[in-house]
């Protein structure tokens, strides 16, 4: 069963690459990944444990993890998080910009 749902999140996350854009919204990351699921006949373990009402946990830049979806937009230069709990899968993507500063800030921070 753990290989399935790591199979069915391995596939999530490669769409999930195509899907995240500006303006996006972390419900829409949701509702993808909670239809994604059902297709594969399975039930994301996340919805409803403790009244958690969605399938994903999406945050966004200093939000702890566990972020409950809403309908805001994803922004460029923001770090998005989203986790997957039925294979404990998680993904946290940079928009180039972002990726470009943290790479000098590190660079920078860097010893001789």
């Amino acid at each position: 069963m753990m290989r399935t749902a790591g199979k069915v999140n391995s596939l999530i996350l490669r769409e999930l690459k195509n899907i995240i854009k500006p303006g996006i919204s972390t419900m829409d990351i949701d509702q993808f990944v909670e239809k994604t699921v059902k297709e594969h006949g399975m039930i994301a373990s996340e919805k409803g444990y403790c009244d958690y009402p969605a399938s994903a946990c999406v945050s966004v830049n200093e939000e702890v993890v566990h972020g409950i979806p809403s309908k805001n937009g994803f922004c460029r230069k923001e770090i998005l998080s989203v986790s997957i709990w039925s294979s404990s899968t998680k993904a946290i993507w940079l928009t180039p910009q972002e990726l470009t500063a943290s790479a000098k800030s590190a660079q920078s921070k860097a010893p001789d």
